[in-house]
């Protein structure tokens, strides 16, 4: 069975030895599984996507 993403995003061990694997060995690890991983490691990094983007009051000068 393989995991949901909500389960590899809440395992970070786990998960990063998945991505390792995905990246030496994908074909033998299938497409569902490292779409998974890369989708639970987005979800970790970015966060579960509910807090909008707000950009800040003053402009960037440059």
């Amino acid at each position: 069975a393989v995991p949901s993403v909500e389960e590899l995003a809440a395992d970070p061990v786990r998960l990063r030895e998945l991505r390792q694997q995905c990246k030496t060995d994908r074909p033998t690890m299938g497409d569902v599984l490292c779409n998974r991983v890369a989708e639970a490691t987005n979800r970790r990094f970015l966060g579960d996507g509910k807090v909008p983007y707000t950009p800040p009051k003053e402009p960037p000068k440059f």
